[in-house]
């Protein structure tokens, strides 16, 4: 789950800031990709496929709001600086190597970023908010708040700084890893689509071919599921704060 291992390679590096940002900035990268690594160790945690220890960034229960729409409401309301989202995640990824058998997930992954982010943001920024407004904008209380952030320094060995290299890598690989899911649930999408084409067109043929019913014949659009816009709508996120869960 850290991006640690693809960051090895120099030809990585020569991904500028305008082209990684073409597709998506680098917030809502950070988010798909730590969004789907906590649904995949959810998935597994529930299948008995892993175990993992609690720590104090686990809740009792999700938050109820999903990462790219958690990060948004962190990039609209925390002041951060945009390249501090992506130091935020390096920080996350140097929590993870210091806590083996850690699992990010539903539980543990908004505490975890929320607290790298904060981090990052008083380290790099010339101005920063106060952790008053960050708990507020995180969900979290105060309290909550304040002993996460020392739990996190003392983890980090209070190791905040980031080499430009290391930013440089970490970037491409994010954008990398992220691209090649997407490219991949495409394709998955694609051949879905395909199956259920064939599928409906081997049922309207055997239809059409039985007079008694033609007239109850529905064209297979007609009973689509329509479309979740993802990333939109009531997350329910004011009545269902994090710090309910601590």
């Amino acid at each position: 789950a850290k991006l640690e291992q693809h960051t090895n390679d120099p030809a990585t590096c020569a991904t500028t800031d305008s082209e990684v940002g073409k597709e998506m900035p680098v917030a809502m990268l950070v988010a798909q990709f730590l969004q789907h690594i906590a649904d995949d160790h959810d998935a597994r945690f529930e299948a008995g496929l892993e175990d993992t220890f609690l720590t104090p960034f686990h809740a009792s229960k999700s938050p109820g709001i999903s990462l790219p729409i958690y990060l948004d409401r962190l990039q609209k309301f925390s002041g951060a600086s945009p390249y501090t989202f992506l130091i935020a995640m390096i920080y996350v990824d140097r929590a993870l190597v210091r806590m083996p058998g850690f699992l990010v997930s539903s539980l543990s992954v908004h505490r975890l970023y929320l607290t790298c982010l904060l981090l990052a943001s008083k380290f790099l920024d010339d101005h920063y908010y106060s952790n008053k407004h960050w708990a507020k904008v995180g969900g979290l209380t105060l309290k909550e708040l304040n002993t996460l952030e020392v739990e996190s320094l003392f983890l980090l060995n209070f190791e905040l700084a980031v080499s430009p290299l290391e930013y440089a890598q970490y970037r491409a690989a994010l954008q990398r890893s992220v691209s090649e899911r997407l490219e991949a649930s495409k394709e998955l999408s694609s051949s879905e689509a395909n199956a259920k084409g064939s599928s409906s067109d081997n049922s309207t043929a055997e239809t059409s071919n039985n007079p008694a019913s033609n007239n109850s014949v529905v064209t297979s659009s007609q009973h689509a599921p329509k479309p979740k816009h993802l990333g939109t709508g009531n997350t329910g996120y004011e009545s269902t704060p994090m710090s309910a869960a601590a």
